[in-house]
């Protein structure tokens, strides 16, 4: 039960810190497409490289952000899902007493 414990929190902590990075990200490329609109970045050439640049990152960290998302959601629907070990055993008592009742008592086991 520890390990699932250390488990998990490591691998929260990683999360957050793929989501502070994938922020980071997103300020810097913010911060220079606000350089290349406001013509600080002169050459043409260098601005449009630049801008694809740019617009390739933003994806990839929309991307991740995304990915990140889907596994927070998958973790939380996860919990909560526990074995009810009560109604497994209830609903195997019914079942081997209809075997009994069915003549196949001598076969199971009381």
């Amino acid at each position: 039960m520890d390990n699932i414990a250390e488990e998990e929190a490591r691998l929260r902590k990683a999360v957050e810190r793929v989501e502070r990075q994938v922020r980071d990200i997103a300020e810097d490329l913010e911060s220079v497409q606000d350089r290349v609109r406001a013509g600080e970045l002169t050459a043409a050439k260098d601005a449009v490289k630049l801008s694809g640049e740019i617009r390739y990152w933003i994806r990839f960290a929309l991307e991740m952000e995304a990915k990140l998302d889907e596994g927070r959601e998958r973790n939380t629907t996860g919990r909560g899902e526990d074995i009810d070990l009560d109604a497994a055993r209830a609903s195997i008592g019914c079942r081997l007493d209809r075997l009994r009742r069915c003549g196949c008592a001598e076969a199971v086991s009381r």
